[in-house]
């Protein structure tokens, strides 16, 4: 994942953008991704001012070459950006992952490093594995994880939903709070669903981690 910032100046968010700049912006960093061989689905959210890029590689290769390219493209967006709109871009970028159930959680590291660059100055590109700290201790249960989830309920295959639940559970923080709540969140609609032995499974396995 990577998220991306316009400013201008140091530390001054550029605010003069217009819908169709924003259009044009993104197909034309769109193109510079694919430039270095890299696929790319983009968003710009106009709440936060920031780009979004889920960035696609090829599966044969390798994740040092995955970020190298995707520090490339970036380095080539940011020339392009200050010829052409007199701006600059700040880039982070996630760690590289495999498994979709994390891109949740691979977003939410990209858009950290991009929002700490604004310490550091400007037309910085920093990874969230260079980040001098790593705390995340927030545990999010994803809508489309949650729908895929319950239409596998809704089908009465509970060892596949079991399946899923470790997927989705596998690699939650240390800290069980979170935890809990999210995994209470996805108990209380199953209730009304499943035969009550099932939801009480699902307690007992993820709820009362932290009284193992």
């Amino acid at each position: 994942m990577c998220v991306g910032r316009k400013v201008v100046g140091e530390n001054k968010i550029h605010t003069g953008d217009k819908w169709i700049e924003e259009f044009a912006c993104i197909n034309i960093f769109e193109e510079i991704f694919n430039d270095f061989g890299i696929h790319v689905l983009s968003d710009y959210n106009t709440a936060t001012a920031e780009y979004n890029f889920i960035l696609l590689f090829e599966k044969e290769e390798e994740n040092a070459v995955c970020m190298e390219k995707a520090l490339q493209a970036c380095s080539k967006i940011q020339v392009e950006v200050e010829r052409y709109l007199k701006a600059h871009m700040n880039f982070g970028l996630s760690d590289v992952e495999v498994d979709e159930y994390q891109a949740n959680a691979q977003y939410r590291k990209a858009q950290t490093a991009c929002r700490q660059c604004v310490y550091l100055g400007t037309n910085i590109i920093l990874r969230y594995e260079d980040l001098q700290y790593k705390k995340q201790t927030d545990f999010v249960i994803t809508s489309g994880e949650k729908t895929h989830f319950m239409m596998t309920l809704f089908q009465d295959s509970f060892e596949k939903a079991e399946d899923e639940l470790h997927q989705i559970f596998r690699n939650a923080p240390e800290d069980v709070s979170p935890v809990k709540f999210a995994a209470m969140d996805l108990l209380l609609p199953d209730i009304t669903h499943t035969s009550c032995s099932f939801a009480n499974k699902i307690f007992s396995n993820y709820i009362l981690l932290s009284d193992k």
